[in-house]
């Protein structure tokens, strides 16, 4: 369990996982996830506004698609975490919306994960 400064706390709620005092659990699929998530660093001219401000250079995901290619992110996250959806003769998914309630709030919840990870991780 990790707490999160409370300027690092806002605007996080229950849909993040956070609590209201600021503390969060950081759970191994959120670093599996982590550890998948496609990073890029976006070109100078996309963004001039934040270069003036500073904080360039800083890594970016596809908000869309963060893990890889797949249209729903939460199959890709089953996928990953080893959970697929089970698939239809036809090659779809099998809708199951328990696993996607848990899937969008594992999503939700790497945000706070990372910056868990940058507060408190240590390096080797």
């Amino acid at each position: 369990m990790y707490k999160l400064p409370e300027h690092l706390g806002k605007p996080y709620d229950k849909e993040h996982s956070v609590a209201a005092d600021g503390s969060f659990t950081l759970k191994q699929e959120h670093l599996t996830l982590l550890r998948h998530i496609r990073w890029h660093f976006p070109p100078p001219d996309a963004a001039p506004e934040l270069m003036n401000e500073g904080i360039y250079p800083f890594p970016l995901t596809e908000s869309k698609r963060p893990y890889g290619d797949f249209t729903w992110f939460e199959y890709e996250m089953a996928e990953i975490l080893g959970e697929p959806y089970p698939l239809t003769p036809g090659g779809h998914a099998v809708e199951d919306p328990e696993k996607n309630k848990r899937m969008e709030a594992l999503h939700y919840g790497t945000l706070p994960a990372l910056r868990a990870l940058f507060l408190y991780g240590e390096t080797p």
